[in-house]
This record gives C-alpha cells, sequence and structure tokens, in this order.
C-alpha cells in the first residue's frame, strides 16, 4: 500500500475510548473507519493490500468487522 493511500485510511479511522458491552462478548477496542460508499469500504476489504494484512491480524486475535450505513444528516 503507498504512503497516500495509508494515510487517506488513518485519517479516516476513529479510535474510540471506553467501551461498554451490552450484549454478547467483550470489545477489547473499538476502530471505526469511514468510506464514502460502502462499495468503496467492500473494495477496501476484498483488496489485496487489505487481504494480506488480514492474515497477521487472525493470527493474533479474533475479529469482528461490521459494514453499516449511516444515514445522510437533515
Amino acid at each position: 500500500m503507498d504512503a497516500d493511500r495509508l494515510k487517506r485510511q488513518k485519517d479516516r479511522a476513529r479510535r474510540y475510548g471506553p467501551t461498554e458491552v451490552l450484549e454478547g462478548p467483550p470489545a477489547e477496542t473499538v476502530l471505526i473507519t469511514t468510506f464514502p460508499t460502502a462499495d468503496d469500504a467492500r473494495r477496501w476489504y476484498n483488496s489485496p493490500e487489505y487481504q494480506a494484512a488480514r492474515e497477521h491480524r487472525f493470527r493474533g486475535a479474533d475479529y469482528r468487522v461490521i459494514l453499516t450505513e449511516t444515514p445522510d444528516s437533515p
């Protein structure tokens, strides 16, 4: 992944503070990443660069990736 693309991705990521899980397994960290469209998020997730990187994540812990869309603000 080139440096400009990595910087854009880091700029879109938001790491949140303490979380409280009301249902389901605990979450150590929550990272929310925004994309212009759901299709852009899918392209990123299915990209060869991310597919290679996620293999390293899978060796270290269990993860969940959730795609959600938010309505436009009024």
